[in-house]
């Protein structure tokens, strides 16, 4: 995947994330109906980065929050970020519109 696509995929799940998810908390139950077991999400602004799969250049972006609102603005590069050369970049990319949906 070229960065450019990437950045497409990161900038547009953003957004969503900032609708849907941004300071929120999410529940999630699963099991059985007898022992069911649960655990509770926080989606913080920081939060996003980890979702995307993409590692900071730190000498351009200097935290988490930074990347997100360049996502929000438009304003992130592809000199920001590098991808992840064991392919797992490439999946949460993938999957990440998939679950913002």
């Amino acid at each position: 995947m070229k960065k450019e696509a990437a950045i497409k995929i990161i900038t547009s799940c953003a957004k969503i994330y900032k609708e849907n998810l941004e300071n929120k908390n999410l529940l999630f139950i699963f099991g059985d109906l007898q022992t069911p077991e649960y655990f509770e999400a926080l989606f913080l602004p920081r939060n996003f980065l980890h979702l995307t799969g993409v590692k900071l250049i730190e000498s351009r972006i200097f935290s988490s929050k930074d990347f997100y609102n360049r996502c929000l603005n438009g304003k992130l590069s592809p000199n920001d970020f590098s991808m992840a050369q064991d392919g797992t970049t490439k999946m949460k990319l993938y999957v990440l519109p998939k679950i913002m949906d």
